[in-house]
């Protein structure tokens, strides 16, 4: 039992042995809330500046997640539709604007009648009521958009779980994974992927690696871990070492790039320009294979500016394979990490794997994290099946399991991997990738050496 100044509210789940958990928020009228008698000005303005208990965060769907969430079809891992909760706190600007027209300003990937029809059909909710397309902002407002949610599909390559420690885990990462929920991935996600198919518990990530680039991702534990990881790489404690194949014959010669890059926010693309941020990356040759004239570089970063080594080597003239956002001649249809299987927008809920009696049943502890679902649920007596949580939601991406906006296989990995992150007190590494170790032909000169021993990987 819980009291608190600021409401009262009752919430109850159904956890993964079906055994029912009632949380109980009781408030404490207002009244009582007051001054005391007898105690002085002082005393009671000590009493304010105090520190209210923290309360232990709702729980999410990170909490409940399991690889019953999931199915992997060829080679692709698809994540099951569920119904999900975008939620939207006041903003200043805002002020005296209707949440219609708020939403067709900020959110124009979709058009003003599809906004019309949520807001009509009572899945845009104001402080938990429905509203109207008049309804106003108002200050500390909370507006929820109950959808049902679609993820893009990512490659089903393993996870190397390197070190798993008490207070940190160290994993190589497969290409298409985002680190942390983004975009169109959620559970999808890194973080996810290992609670529920590695059981590591709820991770904190440490720094970034974009979800088409493979190889070394740390995550903390605990905050305090996170917090001392977060430190060294800002300061620049940390040397970075990846590995790339570019096009052409990189230059033995060349050995670093010292142009400043700049971030296009609307284009989420950078490029060298004057006005952009200081950045420094030095490279090493390491192999050249003239048939298929590419490269295998040694990269690294001494800043750590977003898609640095990607937009650095493309200046340079030698674009990293695969890598069309910078200029990439060289597709890849086919390779040890992507087979010929079928299209992820080809996969539709009367697959046989997605189809199962079980998905409208025992795998949905989306339900626990989804306050519509919740209401469902009491109201039906029991849990809907993905498809009929889409026709309850006019779930426009039904019956496809991935959303339109899905990625292409060919946009889903480049050839950048992160190897090795090392600091004065710890150093990690990670096997190389699988391109690394396809055959290479007679005119292939190895020219460096990449290590790929576990040995390596050690905690000073």
């Amino acid at each position: 039992m819980l009291f608190t100044p600021y409401g009262s509210a009752q919430l109850t789940f159904t956890s993964h042995n079906t055994s029912n958990v009632r949380v109980e928020v009781c408030v404490c009228p207002s009244s009582l809330m007051g001054r005391k008698r007898g105690r002085s000005s002082r005393e009671q303005h000590a009493t304010k500046r105090r520190r209210r208990p923290q309360q232990s965060p709702a729980p999410t769907d990170l909490d409940y997640i399991s690889r019953d969430d999931y199915v992997v079809i060829e080679d692709f891992l698809y994540v099951r539709p569920y119904v999900f909760e975008f939620r939207m706190n006041f903003r200043p600007r805002w002020r005296n604007q209707t949440i219609y027209n708020v939403f067709c300003q900020e959110f124009k990937h979709t058009d003003e009648d599809y906004w019309k029809k949520e807001v009509r059909d009572g899945r845009v909710l104001a402080d938990g009521r429905p509203i109207n397309d008049s309804a106003l902002w108002n200050d500390g407002m909370e507006v929820v958009h109950v959808v049902h949610r679609h993820e893009s599909a990512v490659l089903s390559a393993p996870i190397y779980i390197a070190r798993d420690e008490d207070d940190f885990v160290v994993v190589s990462k497969p290409p298409s994974l985002p680190i942390h929920p983004c975009g169109t991935y959620r559970r999808n996600s890194l973080q996810f992927v290992l609670k529920a198919f590695y059981n590591t518990g709820k991770l904190l990530a440490v720094h970034r690696l974009d979800k088409e680039t493979s190889g070394l991702v740390i995550f903390a534990k605990t905050p305090e871990r996170a917090a001392q990881f977060s430190t060294e790489i800002k300061e620049h404690k940390v040397q970075k070492t990846y590995l790339a194949e570019v096009e052409g014959l990189f230059p033995a010669r060349l050995s670093e790039c010292n142009e400043s890059v700049f971030w296009d926010k609307r284009e989420m693309k950078a490029s060298v320009r004057q006005e952009g941020m200081e950045a420094k990356t030095s490279f090493k040759l390491l192999k050249v294979n003239r048939t298929r004239h590419s490269s295998i570089v040694e990269c690294k970063p001494l800043t750590g500016r977003t898609h640095q080594i990607r937009v650095h080597l493309a200046h340079l003239g030698f674009p990293i394979v695969n890598d069309p956002l910078y200029g990439s001649q060289i597709r890849l249809q086919k390779t040890n990490l992507v087979s010929r299987g079928p299209s992820p927008l080809s996969i539709s809920l009367t697959h046989p794997k997605l189809a199962e009696k079980s998905t409208a049943s025992e795998l949905r502890q989306s339900y626990l994290a989804c306050e519509w679902a919740r209401n469902s649920f009491k109201q039906r007596g029991q849990h809907l099946s993905c498809m009929e949580e889409g026709q309850m939601l006019s779930c426009f991406n039904c019956p496809q399991v991935t959303n339109v906006k899905n990625v292409a296989v060919q946009q889903m990995f480049i050839h950048l991997h992160a190897l090795r992150y090392e600091s004065d007190n710890w150093k990690f590494e990670v096997p190389p990738p699988l391109w690394m170790e396809q055959k290479r032909d007679s005119a292939t000169t190895g020219i460096g050496n990449v290590t790929s021993s576990l040995s390596n990987c050690i905690l000073s």
